[in-house]
């Protein structure tokens, strides 16, 4: 006796396509490394990037509210909210950060390679 099985079923095309995403961020100019949820509500999306910058997007009007470089420049390979008004860098360099959301939030968006000013809660650099 054999026993056949059942040829899976085809699936359409229509069910193997990609999602359509509802929008899009703009802002890095490089390679993303990390990106994560944070405050109240998940209401902004924190991504770091390839040339060391941190993008917070406000995800109600979907703009970058804010931006930095933790390290100088340096590659930021992660970005976390440790918890509300708490977020967590980590350079290539090493450097990890814990950062003062309001502060960083409250100096916008900087084009200079230097953190906001009294944005940095605590830092230490791993060799």
């Amino acid at each position: 006796r054999h026993h056949h099985s059942p040829e899976p079923e085809k699936k359409g095309r229509a069910s193997m396509e990609e999602p359509k995403p509802l929008f899009v961020l703009r802002g890095h100019e490089s390679v993303v490394h990390s990106v994560d949820f944070a405050g109240r509500g998940n209401e902004r999306l924190l991504g770091a990037d390839q040339e060391g910058v941190v993008q917070v997007w406000n995800l109600s009007n979907r703009r970058v509210e804010a931006s930095f470089s933790p390290d100088g420049g340096a590659p930021v390979l992660a970005v976390h909210e440790l918890f509300e008004g708490r977020w967590l860098t980590q350079s290539k360099e090493g450097l990890l950060s814990v950062w003062d959301a309001e502060r960083v939030l409250s100096s916008g968006v900087c084009v200079s390679k230097s953190p906001p000013e009294g944005a940095v809660r605590e830092s230490v650099r791993i060799e």
